[in-house]
């Protein structure tokens, strides 16, 4: 028995061929020999278009059921990240407080090292009504007045005194030696789509 898998026609191979059937009809006459057989194989082409769109049909739902689940196991694990990321942050602050109640900028375990590091000053807004304009820009649409804080730094750091706001250099950080994080994955190209998005 052969193992061959026949691949089935096309929609729209079904429907040219159904097109053409008609257009050869409509030049016989009923008392042409070949008009029954061409009638029956109209007849038959739009049995296999019929069975086709239901092919088609059922294929679009298999799609959007898997849309569906995908949005399932979206939102799954999303959250099952957000919990994650929410326990990193709470271990952070459980051994920034450790370490410094106990005074100490370091702690050693086998062959691991966590440290405390001071982070770099950064901007906080005490009063957005008294920061003056020229540490502002209007951001379109809508207009929006904007604080630009990498100004306010700059004037900072070279001593004026900028009213509504200060920089913040007592926050610290956790450092645990982790390793520089790898190059976000590249998405699939044009190319690889069209490989993978078959037509009907």
């Amino acid at each position: 028995m052969s193992t061959e898998i026949v691949k089935s026609e096309s929609l729209w191979a079904i429907s040219d061929d159904i097109r053409a059937l008609f257009d050869t009809l409509d030049g016989m006459s009923e008392d042409d020999p070949n008009y029954v057989s061409c009638y029956t194989d109209i007849q038959h082409k739009i049995e296999d278009r019929i069975r086709k769109v239901t092919g088609v049909h059922g294929y679009r739902e298999h799609c959007r059921a898997m849309v569906a689940r995908a949005d399932a196991m979206q939102s799954h694990f999303l959250a099952a990240r957000l919990a994650w990321e929410k326990e990193l942050g709470r271990l952070d602050e459980y051994v920034t407080y450790v370490m410094i109640q106990d005074g100490v900028k370091e702690l050693e375990g086998d062959g691991l090292k966590i440290k405390l590091r001071n982070n770099p000053p950064s901007v906080v807004i005490l009063d957005e009504q008294l920061v003056p304009w020229d540490f502002k820009e209007t951001v379109q649409p809508p207009p929006v007045e904007k604080i630009v804080k990498a100004k306010i730094a700059k004037a900072l750091k070279a001593g004026i005194d900028v009213p509504g706001a200060d920089l913040n250099i007592s926050s610290t950080r956790v450092d645990w030696g982790d390793p520089p994080k790898s190059k976000k994955v590249q998405g699939p190209t044009a190319a690889d789509r069209d490989i993978l998005e078959g037509g009907e």
